[in-house]
């Protein structure tokens, strides 16, 4: 209930602030994302889930920057947006897998934005604010061994879908949780009509639902990109 409730702010946040008689510019932005899993180091000592690297992938987004004060803005609209990481799982002799995660979202961030002129035609800023991301899809590439007297190898390349887990120990991260949200932290600098930025997400929703771990990992994801003011 609390997911919808957000999601509901989010949008209802991005009409209203399209429907102000304010100063309103578009803004395409296209970018790549190192992103992982935030992981505890271990749960016990027979059954451990470790954070394995970062993964490359990529954003692109349209946005709306909202004038409401000088040199405030507030920084609204729709980024599709890849993010994900590389686990491994473990049990002693049963049980390992290794898993390269990159799920795609459609996410909704509100930025609050401050921008200041540091020369002529430069203008640096810096903000923050909540988002809401829906899963979409993306892909699992996983292989790992089930068995205790007999070996039981498996692997496979899986698209990712959304909801409720009821799968077996196969593809650990095939199936996540359809709603991420967390934190934007942003800052750049624009030159005329052109931004270079960067973003970090810090998302406070685990990955995959209902599982019997406390925690499967939580995303963090860093963007390095290049914006286009339209208007």
């Amino acid at each position: 209930m609390k997911k919808t409730f957000l999601i509901i702010f989010l949008i209802s946040t991005i009409i209203s602030a399209t429907s102000q008689p304010k100063p309103l510019h578009l803004l395409l932005k296209a970018g790549i994302n190192v992103s992982h899993y935030d992981l505890p180091k271990q749960y016990s000592s027979n059954d451990r889930i470790i954070d394995k690297g970062s993964i490359e992938n990529f954003q692109i987004a349209a946005l709306i920057d909202l004038s409401v004060e000088k040199n405030l803005i507030v920084q609204t609209g729709l980024i599709f947006n890849g993010k994900g990481g590389k686990t491994e799982i473990s049990k002693p002799v049963v049980l390992w897998e290794n898993s390269t995660s990159k799920p795609l979202y459609l996410e909704v961030p509100v930025n609050l934005i401050y921008s200041q002129d540091v020369l002529r035609n430069l203008k640096f800023f810096v903000g923050g604010g909540p988002y809401a991301s829906l899963g979409i899809g993306g892909k699992n590439k996983y292989s790992g061994n089930d068995g205790d007297i007999i070996s039981h190898p498996y692997s496979g390349n899986k698209t990712i879908t959304y909801g409720k887990d009821n799968q077996n120990y196969e593809g650990t991260y095939n199936r996540l949780t359809p709603i991420d949200f967390g934190l934007n932290t942003t800052a750049g600098i624009q030159y005329k009509k052109i931004q270079l930025y960067f973003n970090y997400g810090f998302g406070l929703q685990d990955v995959k639902p209902n599982d019997s771990r406390e925690n499967m990992g939580k995303s963090r994801t860093l963007t390095f990109g290049v914006g286009y003011m339209l208007r």
